[in-house]
């Protein structure tokens, strides 16, 4: 199938094409979100954050959580759940993230969390979790609404970035250079990656891994990369899709990859890699080739790019979202509409 923009445009009858291409200027707009929310003085010594979300709106929580890994002064917490950590207290800062303002297990440890005495505050585009917030005079961070939630990474993030770095819990984190970098590298990716330049990498690795099923492996420090691509292979590619990280996958996985036999050639891996990886990850990563490269369909390499954390988790992620958006299209899919989600979430509302 040639992915022209014609092609695209066939299944991507919503247009999530324009939404990607448009991530630059929506993480240059957050930002100004993060920037402008009202902040309550007391928040600034929480001893712990909790960031609580799920699909979409969680996993800025774990893009915070790997760019401030070696940054914070206090834990970063991710929870997907309706219950919530017993430490949650009055000394915790307790981010409630719900792109509809709705999502039932959001809402359930939101409340958790205001009965634990927890100081509060939410980022939504609307719904109950931002009534709720304002009735208790808590702090929110209003996001653009109107599309899907994952193609609201930049919203998701960045505000909450944004907020956590003004309240000084990662001193050393230069955040408006880091974020000058990622943008302006991902500004040059738009172009690069889009149906316009046929033999750009993301179409590459769609190709690849067309009637395959992709294994990510990533070094723990990217552990969001993998998720993130994990699921948007999922929920646009319509395809099954699996990872895991260095040097984890050396001490079990390693060892799976002998049986079955059949379906080893149906397996397709992307070995994502960061020039900082740990120098033994780096190792691990050429040795963990060497021993299963006979067995998949293939192997394929990517690496980050730019200098700060951000431009190198963002660069990666981008790839990855541009692939599923090909691969849906290959599939013959519309990458936008997740019915089997909706279907669930109707029954469960019976």
């Amino acid at each position: 199938m040639n992915l022209d923009e014609r092609t695209i445009a066939r299944y991507d009858t919503e247009n999530m094409l324009k939404l990607l291409v448009e991530f630059p200027s929506q993480c240059r707009e957050a930002y100004q979100i993060g920037l402008s929310v009202d902040l309550p003085k007391s928040y600034r010594y929480a001893q712990n954050i909790v960031i609580s979300g799920m699909g979409g709106s969680a996993i800025g929580g774990d893009l915070i959580r790997c760019a401030l890994s070696r940054y914070a002064t206090v834990p970063i917490i991710v929870n997907r759940h309706y219950s919530i950590p017993e430490f949650v207290n009055e000394g915790t800062l307790f981010v409630g993230s719900s792109y509809s303002g709705n999502t039932e297990e959001s809402l359930e440890a939101f409340r958790k969390a205001m009965e634990a005495k927890a100081m509060c505050m939410a980022i939504t585009s609307d719904g109950e979790l931002e009534k709720i917030a304002r009735e208790r005079s808590l702090p929110v961070m209003k996001i653009p609404s109107g599309m899907p939630p994952r193609c609201a990474l930049g919203y998701t993030f960045i505000p909450v970035l944004t907020v956590i770095c003004r309240l000084g819990f990662a001193p050393n984190f230069n955040l408006k250079d880091e974020l000058d970098e990622a943008i302006s590298i991902l500004e040059d990716m738009s172009q690069e990656l889009g149906p316009q330049n046929p033999d750009n990498l993301s179409i590459q690795i769609a190709e690849k891994i067309r009637d395959k099923i992709p294994i990510f492996y990533v070094s723990q420090d990217f552990e969001v990369v993998y998720v993130r691509w994990k699921g948007q292979m999922s929920e646009n590619g319509k395809s099954l899709a699996y990872g895991n990280c260095f040097p984890e996958m050396n001490h079990n996985e390693i060892e799976g990859w002998r049986h079955p036999v059949e379906l080893l050639d149906k397996l397709h891996v992307i070995l994502i890699r960061d020039k900082f990886d740990h120098p033994r990850v780096q190792r691990r990563m050429e040795i963990t080739r060497e021993l299963i490269e006979s067995y998949p369909d293939g192997i394929t390499e990517i690496r980050s790019r730019g200098k700060g954390i951000l431009a190198r988790l963002l660069s990666l992620i981008y790839i990855g979202d541009f692939v599923s958006l090909y691969l849906a299209v290959l599939n013959e899919e519309n990458p936008t509409p997740v019915e089997r989600i909706g279907v669930l979430k109707s029954r469960l509302a019976e």
